[in-house]
């Protein structure tokens, strides 16, 4: 065999190698639409939160009732902020499909 075969063979092991390595190795792909709607997720569920908390504390300073409208806004605003989050993974599941 001079060196040239060898070359040759040498050259097909490792093409039959690198091909067995590419079906083995699984594939990453980036999907800007996973982040999107983990950003959508978190900002509404923030939101939510926020909003119940402001609504709590106008009414507190309108009532004169310190911590009680403050507290029932925060749980009304993480309450909604949870059922936004439930209605928008639905959706993504409903478009998945």
């Amino acid at each position: 065999m001079d060196n040239k075969e060898k070359l040759d063979e040498l050259s097909q092991k490792l093409a039959m190698v690198q091909e067995s390595r590419k079906e083995a190795e699984p594939r990453v792909q980036a999907n800007s639409k996973g982040m999107a709607l983990g950003m959508r997720m978190a900002s509404e569920f923030v939101s939510a939160i926020l909003v119940g908390g402001l609504l709590g504390y106008g009414f507190d300073y309108w009532l004169k009732s310190a911590p009680f409208g403050m507290l029932a806004g925060l749980g009304l605003g993480f309450t909604a902020g949870v059922v936004n989050l439930v209605r928008v993974s639905r959706e993504f599941k409903e478009s998945m499909e």
